[in-house]
């Protein structure tokens, strides 16, 4: 299959094609599972299955079975997934079947765990290397993905802290019963309705509205007499308005 250098440069060309952009775990399990002639898994802390690939021809996968529909391995088996804190070589699913159980790290802690499987033979120091290889490549992209969606969190809180600070508190209690009638994030409100229901006036209704979708908080559309469809699009809209809300405060 070539020599561990050819088998490296395979590894970087996949990495250097997803520049900028999330690495495809899938893709990458291919393309591992074919270098290394195995049956290949990524697995996320939690048990999600990031990504698997047959190049042995079994047509078997043997952890399908511990999958469940949400795409998370079985608790138990994780765990003892888990436990494996260095790469250990074990039985594989199948009787005359290997495994290599190889830790994703990063930043000092647990994020995932490589496994891969291969029939009548033992693993290759090349093997292994490979697989090494690609663990730290995973722990590092999923060390990316943590961060930014760190970084996409802080950046949702500040907006809605900004866009609430440029509205008024009659505007704040009517996004308060809009969003209490919505009971949901998305769904269709009557400013006629609600401004009669609450004793509002209908501007101040479609100002709040307004002000929030010059914020790319939600985004609203008028649908003539059916009323107006919103759909929110900071999740953090939501928690602001039960936090600041003094019904909610009384019932806790």
């Amino acid at each position: 299959m070539g020599s561990l250098l050819q088998k490296t440069r395979a590894m970087n060309r996949l990495i250097q094609k997803t520049a900028g952009q999330p690495v495809d775990f899938w893709e990458m399990a291919r393309v591992l599972a074919r270098l290394t002639e195995t049956r290949f898994w990524i697995i996320g802390r939690r048990g999600k299955l990031l990504g698997w690939s047959d190049a042995t021809g079994s047509g078997v996968n043997p952890l399908e079975a511990y999958i469940e529909a949400d795409g998370h391995l079985q608790d138990a088996l994780n765990e003892q997934f888990l436990n494996y804190n260095r790469t250990e070589i074990t039985a594989g699913g199948q009787e005359g079947w290997v495994r290599a159980i190889v830790p994703v790290f990063g930043g000092g802690d647990r994020l995932g765990t490589l496994i891969c499987e291969k029939e009548g033979q033992e693993f290759t120091d090349d093997d292994l290397i490979l697989a090494e290889y690609a663990a730290t490549i995973t722990g590092i992209e999923i060390m990316r993905l943590k961060n930014e969606r760190l970084e996409k969190d802080t950046r949702d809180r500040v907006a809605i802290q900004t866009a609430m600070e440029v509205l008024s508190y009659s505007e704040i209690e009517a996004l308060r019963f809009i969003f209490r009638d919505l009971a949901g994030e998305e769904g269709f409100v009557v400013a006629s309705k609600l401004a009669e229901k609450y004793h509002l006036t209908r501007s101040v209704i479609v100002n709040a509205l307004r002000k929030l979708e010059s914020a790319r908080v939600i985004d609203s559309r008028s649908l003539g007499m059916k009323g107006t469809y919103i759909k929110v699009l900071n999740p953090y809209l939501l928690d602001y308005l039960r936090l600041h809300d003094p019904m909610e405060a009384e019932e806790e």
